[in-house]
């Protein structure tokens, strides 16, 4: 009777055993590659700085990265569908609205059920690839011809069969150059000083 208990017990045992095992590979093999909650610790986008506001038709992209991998690079202008579905360009005050509905979405809000409007990435230029070799690599692009409107970086590490492994995005907003506040000419002198020198020196790095 003794034996029999026995038995039982280490019988419940390994098979409770067995199964954490197997949820443990099903959750291994099943879970998805893409690390959207986190961002890759060797890219770092330089240029432009996340909700930045440019006062120009042309940015210069830059980033950083410290380890040998396979970056890809998107810019998208923030969209919405208009009148008979055709897109247009998301304005600053509905881009206010959007993000603070997702705020209130993510804060568990029971009035903001969703969105006022659905953002689609509308095609900038055609997509980058750069690949770093060592442990410091910059990669830069200017992209000229920009309207005003809302923009989004987008920079995906690439990895093993071309997975997404990392995604990083910044936010931009170009407006008008009129619409620059008006600086102390001390302070504006050296900020253009400043942006010149470090513009030369990224182009002479990579000047080919």
């Amino acid at each position: 009777m003794i034996y029999q208990m026995r038995t039982k017990r280490r019988h419940k045992f390994f098979s409770g055993l067995l199964i954490i095992a197997l949820l443990f590979v099903m959750l291994h093999t099943f879970s998805p590659l893409t690390a959207y909650g986190t961002t890759d610790p060797d890219v770092t986008i330089v240029n432009p700085l996340d909700g930045s506001t440019l006062y120009s038709n042309s940015l210069l992209i830059s980033v950083k990265l410290t380890a040998p991998e396979t970056i890809r690079i998107n810019v998208y202008k923030q969209m919405r569908q208009g009148d008979n579905e055709t897109p247009v360009a998301v304005t600053f005050t509905e881009w206010d609205k959007y993000a603070a509905e997702l705020k209130e979405i993510e804060a568990g809000s029971e009035t903001v059920t969703g969105p006022s409007i659905k953002v689609l990435n509308g095609y900038v230029t055609d997509t980058f690839f750069f690949t770093s070799t060592g442990n410091l690599a910059f990669f830069t692009k200017k992209i000229d011809n920009l309207t005003v409107g809302i923009y989004k970086v987008k920079i995906e590490t690439i990895g093993q069969n071309d997975q997404i492994v990392y995604t990083k995005e910044h936010i931009l907003f170009v407006k008008e150059k009129t619409e620059q506040p008006v600086q102390a000419s001390v302070f504006e002198n050296s900020q253009k000083g400043t942006v010149s020198f470090l513009q030369n020196l990224l182009r002479s790095i990579f000047k080919k």
